[in-house]
């Protein structure tokens, strides 16, 4: 990763390489879906969590940022069969809430939930971020001693 050039503009160039990666992409219930390439939004995830910023702080400063993206080896789609249950054999919560904000169980009741989910496996990208020289250096910097785990697929 390298910042350049001198002034009050600079680029952080990100190798992004790893043998699964998802770029968020449209999610609906019990299908998620990758991007071919990295989207703002995921590089932006990735620096924010670099920096040790929870969910719920501003990333008012790094919206403005910019983003190239190279493809140096675009990998293959993975789609992997999901099953998710309840170990103690209980149904399984909705997704939504109520109004209490309490989760309700299925109904009919549902022991077990499939999802699909698909990842690019051993892709390799270079992204350019491009922005004010010195939060890319904070962001240099926290990329490199993240405070949070970071990973090129999501957690889910």
């Amino acid at each position: 990763m390298t910042v350049t050039p001198p002034g009050d503009e600079a680029v952080l160039l990100l190798r992004l390489a790893g043998p699964l990666q998802a770029w968020g992409d449209r999610s609906t219930f019990n299908r998620r879906e990758t991007r071919p390439v990295p989207t703002k939004s995921g590089i932006i995830g990735l620096l924010a969590a670099a920096a040790g910023r929870a969910r719920e702080d501003s990333l008012d400063d790094l919206s403005p940022l910019r983003l190239g993206v190279r493809v140096d080896q675009p990998g293959t789609l993975l789609r992997d069969y999901h099953t998710v249950s309840d170990y103690r054999g209980r149904p399984l919560p909705q997704a939504g809430v109520s109004a209490k904000g309490v989760q309700k169980p299925t109904s009919p009741a549902k022991h077990t939930h499939v999802t699909t989910r698909y990842y690019l496996q051993d892709a390799i990208f270079l992204a350019a971020v491009a922005g004010p020289r010195e939060l890319l250096l904070g962001l240099q910097h926290a990329v490199r001693n993240p405070a949070f785990p970071l990973a090129l697929s999501l957690l889910r």
